[in-house]
């Protein structure tokens, strides 16, 4: 092993006995019974990391460092939010942090204000998650701002279209189709299911023509059975977009991009099925190579575009998309009340932050008009001054949820 092999294999030793030990112990962690797991010295940490608070530091920086994303490819985890775990190591580099002092390492930089101690005895909750930054509240009094730096030329909030792979636009499409079709979730996990076992037995060598023809033919069913879920969603949310339904606010396209759904829009669902079955067993040999399935219905994806400009959404600027996503969401709820006969409860979490003035009197109007009750969220009063007489307005204050006497409450007797 050479010198620099060495430090490396100390260094990870290092960050894996201090990983478990500061899950368990929080700050108190003490060094000694780090580098005692590690089979190593004191001196050893001091030599690769600085202190202790370097140690704390670069166990952040493996959490956030890269990793490996199929369509992706090499990308960082700034996901770790969602973490608790990744998040307790957050809080106690901060706690080591001395404030008024930013500390950087790599890439990343701590600031901590001072005047407040920090009790890393608590939670972790993530109270909101954008793709550009992020905040994760640590108890009742402490806030951590998570700060994504943007890449010239690639915008971080495009939820859909780039910040989210193909997969993550296709759980999005199916949270859609579930919601008018509580099948359609049994049918794509059986499909995966079967396409797991499939893979299996190609990358372990075991191919059994019968078990692999079986496990072929409960892809090839329902991955037909998904698609065709995921075809009728899109054809009645686009007819539901297209009917002005969400006017003055603008509408979308959606397309569904899936070679199965190509050939149901040409040919019966049966010999659909049979054409599957035949690829599938056409493509074993390179499956077995690639380590994955090239067809079924893990390979769908979705596409949005602006309905009355065809612009595609991903050559659309970062407000344009977040109008694009609204006009899906809205459009969907009232598929939803036309099914059901009564809508859903609208949630969302601060939709005027990336819409100019237009699009926000558009997006309040479309609301109002919408058979549905709405939850909007916001840190700024002003953007909601229009709805002042229509809707409720609360405020949130010390973990309670009370009226704001600023703003008139609604006089057509639906008020909370």
């Amino acid at each position: 092993m050479t010198r620099a092999e060495a430090k490396e294999h100390n260094r990870r030793a290092l960050l894996d006995a201090a990983r478990q030990i500061v899950a368990r112990d929080g700050h108190r962690a003490r060094l000694e019974e780090i580098a005692e797991q590690a089979e190593l010295t004191t001196g050893a940490v001091y030599s690769l990391f600085g202190s202790k608070n370097g140690l704390l530091i670069a166990l952040v920086t493996d959490y956030l460092g890269p990793h490996y994303d199929e369509d992706l490819g090499q990308v960082h985890t700034y996901d770790a939010v969602h973490d608790r775990e990744a998040m307790q190591v957050y809080l106690e580099a901060f706690a080591a942090t001395d404030p008024g002092s930013p500390h950087r390492y790599g890439d990343l930089v701590f600031h901590r204000l001072a005047g407040h101690d920090l009790d890393t005895d608590v939670h972790s909750t993530l109270f909101s998650g954008e793709q550009s930054n992020s905040s994760v509240a640590f108890g009742d009094d402490s806030l951590l701002k998570v700060f994504r730096r943007v890449t010239p030329g690639r915008n971080p909030d495009i939820e859909i279209h780039e910040a989210l792979t193909r997969s993550g636009r296709r759980r999005f499409l199916d949270r859609l189709v579930w919601a008018l079709d509580p099948a359609h979730a049994r049918e794509v996990a059986a499909h995966d299911a079967a396409m797991v076992r499939r893979n299996r037995l190609l990358s372990d060598g075991r191919a059994d023509p019968a078990w692999l023809a079986g496990l072929e033919d409960g892809m090839a069913r329902h991955a037909v059975a998904a698609t065709a879920g995921r075809r009728a969603l899109v054809a009645r949310l686009n007819a539901a977009l297209a009917s002005g339904a969400v006017a003055p606010f603008p509408a979308a396209r959606m397309s569904l991009l899936c070679p199965i759904a190509e050939r149901l829009d040409q040919m019966p669902a049966l010999a659909v099925e049979d054409w599957l079955r035949a690829a599938l067993a056409a493509s074993r040999a390179a499956d077995a190579a690639s380590g994955s399935s090239s067809l079924g219905a893990h390979r769908a994806d979705m596409a949005l575009a602006d309905l009355a400009t065809g612009r595609p959404a991903g050559l659309a600027s970062t407000g344009q998309q977040k109008a694009l996503l609204l006009g899906v969401v809205l459009g969907h709820a009232l598929v939803i009340a036309e099914a059901r006969g009564f809508a859903p409860l609208l949630l969302l979490d601060e939709p005027l932050v990336h819409l100019d003035e237009q699009h926000r009197a558009a997006l309040l109007e479309a609301l109002q008009r919408l058979p549905a009750q709405a939850f909007l969220t916001g840190t700024d009063a002003a953007p909601f001054a229009a709805l002042a007489g229509e809707a409720d307005f609360l405020r949130c204050m010390e973990g309670t949820l009370a009226p704001d006497p600023a703003f008139a409450r609604p006089a057509n007797g639906n008020s909370l």
